[in-house]
Parts: C-alpha cells; sequence; structure tokens
C-alpha cells in the first residue's frame, strides 16, 4: 500500500493521466443521470459509484506497477495502462447492457446457466481443450489471443443460481435435507472441479461465496461454522494431497 501511494499521486499530476481519469469521472457521472432519468427503477448509485471507483483505482494501480516493464518492453510508459483501460471501457458497457435485462430473466435462466458452468469446468480439465501455462493450474481456455477462464464466470453463475435456490425456498434453512443439501452438493461440484484444476484460491473464494450466501439466507451460525470447519478441513487435505501428486 505505501508503494501505491506514489503511484496516485503521479497518476494524478501527469496531465495525460489526469484528463483520462477526470473523463472517466465526468463520463461516469453523466451516465449515473440519464440511467436514472429514462428508467423507470433507478440504478443503486453507492453501488455503481463504489465499482467506477474501484475501476479508476484499478487503472492507477496498474499505471503505478507497470510503467517500468511497459517501457522496457514496448518504448514507452503507458502500454498496460491503456491495455486496461480498453478493458475498463468494454466493461463499462457490458455494465451498461446488462443492467437493461430484468433481474428476473437470471432467476428463470440461473438453473440452466448452473449446468453449462460446471460443463465449462468439466471440459476444461480436458488437456486437448484446456490450456495450462507453464507452471500454472490448467484452469483456462485458449481462444486465439486471450485467455478465458470459466471459473471467473462459474463465480457470478452459482451466485445467480443459490440467490434463485433460496428465493424459491423460503424456508430452505429449516430444512436440511431438501433445502439446503441441493444447494451444497453443486456448490462442492464447482469448488472440487476448482480444485481439480488445481486454483485452491478460486476454490476459497468460491467456498467463502457459499457462506455469504447462506449467512443471507437466514443458515443457522452454528451450521456456518459446522461448514467452515469442514471445508478448510477439505481444502487443507486436498492441497496436501495436490502438493504430493505434483
Amino acid at each position: 500500500m505505501p508503494r501505491l501511494i506514489p503511484g496516485i499521486l503521479c497518476f494524478c499530476l501527469l496531465p495525460q493521466r489526469a484528463l483520462i481519469c477526470s473523463t472517466i469521472i465526468s463520463t461516469a457521472g453523466s451516465f449515473l443521470k440519464n440511467m436514472s432519468k429514462k428508467s423507470q427503477s433507478s440504478p443503486d448509485r453507492g453501488i455503481l459509484t463504489l465499482v467506477l471507483g474501484l475501476i479508476v483505482f484499478g487503472l492507477v494501480a496498474v499505471s503505478s506497477a507497470s510503467s517500468v516493464i511497459s517501457y522496457e518492453r514496448f518504448g514507452h510508459n503507458n502500454y498496460y495502462f491503456f491495455r486496461q483501460l480498453i478493458f475498463a471501457g468494454a466493461g463499462i458497457a457490458v455494465l451498461f447492457v446488462f443492467s437493461r435485462i430484468d433481474y428476473h430473466f437470471w432467476k428463470k435462466w440461473s438453473r440452466p446457466l448452473m449446468v453449462f458452468g460446471i460443463a465449462l469446468l468439466a471440459l476444461v480439465l480436458v488437456p486437448c481443450i484446456g490450456f495450462r501455462p507453464s507452471s500454472s493450474a490448467r484452469s483456462w481456455f485458449k481462444l486465439g489471443d486471450f485467455l478465458f477462464q470459466p471459473s471467473e464466470l462459474v463465480k457470478l453463475l452459482l451466485i445467480f443460481y443459490l440467490s434463485s435456490w433460496f428465493d424459491r425456498k423460503k424456508d430452505a434453512h429449516a430444512n436440511f435435507w431438501f433445502g439446503l443439501l441441493p444447494p451444497l452438493l453443486v456448490s462442492g461440484v464447482v469448488i472440487g472441479l476448482v480444485i481439480l484444476e488445481p486454483d485452491i484460491g478460486t476454490a476459497a473464494i468460491i467456498a467463502f461465496i457459499l457462506l455469504i450466501l447462506l449467512f443471507a439466507a437466514g443458515v443457522s451460525l452454528k451450521h456456518l461454522g459446522f461448514l467452515v470447519g469442514l471445508g478448510v478441513a477439505a481444502l487443507g487435505h486436498g492441497r496436501r494431497d495436490l502438493a504430493a501428486a505434483l
């Protein structure tokens, strides 16, 4: 963090980057105003402001961390900054498109999308299909010059699936066999496939997402504590087995 502060100051002091930063903020402000005027249900400005703030902060971090290596490889300091800026712009465009979709659509298609996500996690493990960079996990699809990591998509699909499940099953937390066990099994399959890549970090993040949604659904702290202990033991055992195998 201390090394990042000088980068933030340099970023803001450089005219070119400061102009880009101010343009992003002003464009985002206009975007929020137009959305609230044209839409019957105005967006959550707090969440949108937080997301846009994180995007700007990410640009600052990339600029601070990559200026030297960018100059060494490409002859100027801003290659990775502008590359990240392009992806940030694409992400904001996707954000706008998806904000126009009624959330009931995701509720309706949550189960087929979850099946699709699990299929992607299984396919990425196939040697001739999944891509494995040197000394890394087999967790990518190589699409030309681009790499796609299905576990990142599955994080979102799992949120859709679990949210939809607990919305349909209002008293799911009170019935283990028919309310909690099915989503736990689905989540277990997802986490297990990610561990097989092997990607313990992503598996832990998915497990954390599961715990947050279970807590939001009203599952008791006693049951959550049991699941935490079980998950830690399973991840630790799986990590030791993978280390021994590798």
